[in-house]
């Protein structure tokens, strides 16, 4: 049995043609790009966890009957000095970098610090579409600008030369403008605030990343642990985001600086520390002023890591999230496992998250009557009830099947109200086969695509020009596969039906088990 998560070496920097199998809609265009970590091991080094390893780019080039394929090592700073040194050099989230084993312990001690003083560039979560120009992100304060054709690594961005940050989520709204919204984190005096950050779209080689503008601030509840976010989300009016209780411990962060400990060690799901509470702030997108700060969104203690949407409706803001009932996750990837055949068991024992719907209120009287429920739309159970001078909401579960990395058409519904999901996960039956999902939020129904020994990727919906209806379009996705007379490929479904359209193989390939990326037509 081949195992999903191991090294990829060989780059393709020139398109590879690739088997097609089926018809590929004669509109679909353009480029998938998919970023992730590929590389676990340098020299006698390892990386001790999935999220570390040296990013590689994948371009999956669709036009009319034709498919290629590139991937190629991005060449930040970090994976450079690794090359050279040999080694693990640079300190990574779960993994701290090795010193030079060709110096005695006095030397080996100096260049450790000296090699490890600046923070690593491997930036090997998703890629950012800003105007033309495309960046590849991570959890830093870092963007390295690629060629989107031949997938060169260009220039590096540091966020915090330009507004003052320390971090940011590894997801960004695009609103219709083609500005790019994000949040991210300031750390410096007094308690860390989480920011809202405006980056203009680049037009004439104006704007970018050097125009990028603080919208908001808000200062994190809990001094000195504020909340880890990997997502958030935006309507035309209103920013959402959940400060949980996955916290980040300041105090271990200085520390680490001077010991050069990783960032794992440093972030833990403490529940009892928030009161067993998760709380969601809503920012007016246009005053940069919080909503109801007074009188706290708050719900029984959970983890997200991706939103799903939210929109606004007859007074409220409706909030979809893949929820966890607990944290325990981010230390589960362990590469001592999941390159070993338990790696199948130990996905399958993730926490898994469900599609919840939360709704908030917008205008809370402080004088309401206790525990009545002030969400009136007619079509949700959530509830919102005010108790001791908060509104405490419980969600309304939009299916049993557990799912993550959800996608939407977003163009047409992102911020507005919508019918649709995709996601993927396991199945409950048969044998918790990984699948990609459908939901269908008004009909309350699931569909899904699985194959035996298959692993798909984050499924990127493509619409199709001038869309009659919301699942107008098909889903992209990478798919990784373990049998030994299996392989990989690119699927292609019908967004509308969850039916393969065609498939795309490039024997002998294999490919890296990604985390995000996007399509972008005509490229």
């Amino acid at each position: 049995m081949k195992r999903l998560y191991q090294s990829v070496r060989e780059e393709y920097p020139a398109p590879t043609p690739g088997n097609v199998t089926g018809t590929i809609p004669d509109w679909l265009d353009g480029s998938l790009y998919r970023n992730g970590p590929g590389l676990f091991e340098v020299g006698n080094t390892k990386y001790n966890h999935w999220f570390d390893g040296m990013a590689v780019l994948q371009r999956f080039h669709v036009t009319k009957q034709e498919v290629t394929y590139q991937r190629r090592f991005l060449q930040s700073e970090t994976y450079k000095k690794n090359m050279e040194a040999k080694r693990i050099a640079v300190t990574e989230f779960a993994t701290t970098a090795f010193p030079d084993p060709t110096k005695g312990s006095i030397a080996r001690a100096v260049s450790f610090v000296t090699e490890t003083a600046e923070p690593t560039d491997n930036t090997n979560v998703n890629i950012n579409v800003l105007g033309e120009q495309m960046y590849t992100c991570s959890e830093s304060n870092m963007l390295l600008r690629i060629n989107p054709q031949t997938l060169e690594t260009e220039t590096r961005v540091v966020l915090t030369d330009h507004i003052p940050i320390n971090m940011t989520a590894a997801h960004s709204h695009r609103d219709p403008g083609g500005a790019l919204h994000s949040i991210g984190y300031q750390f410096g005096k007094g308690a860390p605030k989480y920011c809202l950050i405006r980056t203009p779209t680049v037009y004439n080689d104006q704007g970018g990343y050097s125009q990028s503008k603080l919208v908001a601030s808000v200062t994190a509840e809990h001094s000195m642990h504020p909340s880890y976010f990997h997502s958030f989300g935006m309507t035309d009016n209103y920013y959402v985001f959940v400060e949980q209780p996955m916290l980040i411990n300041v105090w271990k962060i200085l520390a680490a600086m001077v010991k050069k400990n990783h960032m794992l060690q440093c972030i833990k799901w403490n529940p009892e520390h928030t009161g067993n509470l998760t709380r969601f702030h809503v920012i007016d997108k246009h005053s940069g002023k919080e909503v109801n700060a007074e009188i706290p969104y708050v719900a029984d203690a959970f983890l997200v890591l991706h939103h799903i949407n939210a929109y606004e409706d007859q007074g409220h803001l409706v909030v979809d999230v893949c929820g966890f009932h607990v944290g325990d996750i981010l230390d589960k990837f362990e590469m001592e496992l999941l390159t070993t055949d338990k790696a199948e068991e130990v996905i399958q024992n993730l926490p898994r998250p469900y599609p919840w719907r939360y709704v908030l209120p917008l205008e809370v009287d402080i004088d309401t009557e206790p525990d009545s429920n002030l969400v009136t739309l007619p079509d949700t159970d959530a509830t919102a009830v005010l108790r001791k001078k908060k509104v405490f909401c419980k969600y309304q579960a939009l299916s049993e099947q557990s799912m993550d990395l959800p996608v939407i058409n977003y163009p047409m519904v992102n911020g507005r109200k919508y019918r649709f999901v995709y996601g993927t996960g396991l199945q409950a039956a048969p044998a918790n086969m990984p699948a990609i999902f459908k939901l269908d939020i008004n009909e309350k129904t699931t569909v899904k695509w699985c194959e035996d020994g298959c692993f798909p990727s984050e499924a990127i919906f493509v619409p199709r020009p001038s869309p009659s209806r919301e699942d107008d379009g098909v889903l992209l996705s990478v798919v990784g596969t373990v049998g030994e007379d299996q392989e990989d490929f690119l699927l292609i479904l019908d967004a509308g039906t969850l039916q393969e359209v065609a498939r795309v193989v490039f024997p002998g390939i294999r490919f890296p088990r990604d985390q995000h990326g996007v399509f972008r037509e005509g490229q």
